[in-house]
């Protein structure tokens, strides 16, 4: 694969799922390029809302790797790690120059992509977070979450702007913006729960954008406490997404500190751009009415 050139791209996808209300040819179009065992996953969810999301993540992941790969390889799967994270196995074989991820929160799901040189090695994690999603008393709230964060995190979401008289909204859109870098981080390194959230300290330099912006910050930094610093290898990057009540995390780790990829941020407006042409309907008529049939039984949303 080392002879192949490959543009070294960054894939940013956002898509307002709440909005989106499936007609049974769609459901089914997009069920059918997933594989039984994710199919009979989102099946068994309890709401409607949760079933969106998971679905159209997935379709999500695999249409970046499609868009990305079907040039290079015959055959191309996507399954979980052992750790339930989603990959790519292509003619029985991992790329590990290509990597991707998909998070949903609130009304969003979100993609990010990684295509680099054949001959690096690339992770990537994301997250999104709804910045307004109040818990009740904040400060009882603070104090359930209190070993997730490092002390200086703490100083910094409680007194964000340095003042004497931080509004409870804006400490939850710094908790927030914390907690979607933390999660992107985990998710990229892959160890997910086995990871102690106050060994990770983050040095947040810039606020985030304005919603109508495209351009990510990418100042902030990590370190990992008591480990050798691998501060060169990450990078991380911040938008609020144009509804400016959601921030999306993107984590991405490449041993290769000189590559410069070009980060391509979308909204994708309309389903049917998630679904290639290339994927066959498979499933029969039976497992297509039971499965429809189960989604149209689920709960509305998570207020019923």
């Amino acid at each position: 694969m080392s002879s192949i050139n490959i543009p070294v791209i960054s894939l940013r996808w956002a898509f307002h799922v709440a909005r989106w209300q499936p007609s049974p040819l769609q459901w089914r179009r997009a069920c059918a390029g997933l594989d039984p065992e994710e199919v009979e996953r989102i099946s068994q969810f309890q709401y409607q809302s949760d079933a969106k999301a998971s679905l159209v993540g997935q379709i999500m992941f695999r249409r970046a790797a499609w868009d990305s790969l079907h040039g290079l390889f015959q055959d191309i799967h996507c399954l979980r790690s052992p750790k339930g994270k989603p990959q790519v196995v292509c003619d029985g074989v991992i790329p590990l120059w290509f990597d991707a991820n998909v998070a949903h929160q609130g009304d969003w799901v979100v993609l990010a992509a990684e295509f680099v040189n054949p001959q690096d090695q690339v992770r990537v994690g994301v997250d999104v977070m709804r910045l307004n999603d109040q818990r009740g008393d904040i400060n009882r709230f603070f104090h359930l979450m209190k070993r997730k964060f490092t002390p200086l995190e703490w100083v910094m979401i409680r007194n964000p702007k340095d003042s004497q008289c931080c509004s409870a909204e804006e400490q939850l859109r710094m908790f927030y913006r914390y907690w979607a870098l933390k999660e992107s981080f985990v998710k990229a390194d892959g160890l997910g729960l086995g990871w102690n959230l106050q060994k990770i300290q983050f040095h947040i330099t810039s606020p985030l954008p304005s919603c109508d912006s495209l351009h990510p910050v990418q100042d902030t930094c990590v370190q990992v406490l008591g480990a050798a610093d691998e501060t060169s290898k990450w990078t991380f990057q911040e938008l609020i997404l144009k509804d400016g009540q959601h921030c999306m995390s993107v984590a991405i780790k490449n041993d290769n500190t000189r590559n410069v990829s070009s980060t391509i941020t979308r909204y994708v407006e309309d389903f049917e751009d998630l679904i290639p042409v290339e994927f066959e309907d498979e499933l029969s008529e039976e497992t297509w009415d039971d499965n429809w049939k189960k989604f149209c039984q689920m709960q509305v949303n998570k207020d019923v």
